[in-house]
C-alpha cells in the first residue's frame, strides 16, 4: 500500500478512450502511483472497450488490476451498481483497509476473481 499522500488508490470504472477525451480532461496511467483498479463492460465497445482499459492498465507503472464485467455495457454500474459492487468493494477494502480476506480477490493463485465466470479480461500486475 502507499503510504504517502491522501489518495491511496484509484478506481476508473468505463474509462472512456483518449479519443472521447479532450485535452484538459486527458491524463497519462504512466503517472498513477498508487494501486489502480480498472473496471469496465463487455458490451462497452464504443466508448471504454475491454481493449481500452487493457492499453491503460498496460501503462501503469505499478500496482493494478483489471475486471470487465460480461453483459455490461457502459451505464450498466448506474443505479444499484450492476454487478460492479462485490469486487469494488473489496479493491477498497484490500487497498484502504488491508483486509486480507479481501485481497484474496485479487492476489492469490489464482486470484478468485481469475476464477469467476461473470468476469473475463482479469488482469493483475505488483499487487502485494
Amino acid at each position: 500500500m502507499n503510504s504517502g499522500g491522501l489518495i491511496k488508490t484509484a478506481v476508473p470504472i468505463c474509462l472512456p478512450a483518449q479519443i472521447f477525451v479532450s485535452k484538459p480532461d486527458a491524463f497519462d496511467p504512466s503517472q498513477l502511483t498508487v494501486p489502480t483498479l480498472f473496471l469496465g463492460g463487455s458490451k462497452d465497445l464504443l466508448i471504454a472497450s475491454p481493449l481500452t482499459l487493457l492499453g491503460y492498465y498496460n501503462q501503469v507503472p505499478g500496482a493494478a488490476a483489471l475486471l470487465v464485467l460480461n453483459g455490461a455495457d457502459h451505464v450498466t454500474i448506474q443505479g444499484q451498481g450492476g454487478g460492479f459492487l462485490g469486487y469494488l468493494t473489496a479493491w477498497l477494502m484490500y487497498q484502504l483497509q488491508g483486509d486480507q480476506y479481501a485481497r484474496g480477490a485479487f492476489v492469490g493463485n489464482p486470484p478468485e476473481s481469475n476464477t469467476n465466470t461473470n468476469w473475463s479480461w482479469q488482469a493483475e500486475k505488483n499487487l502485494s
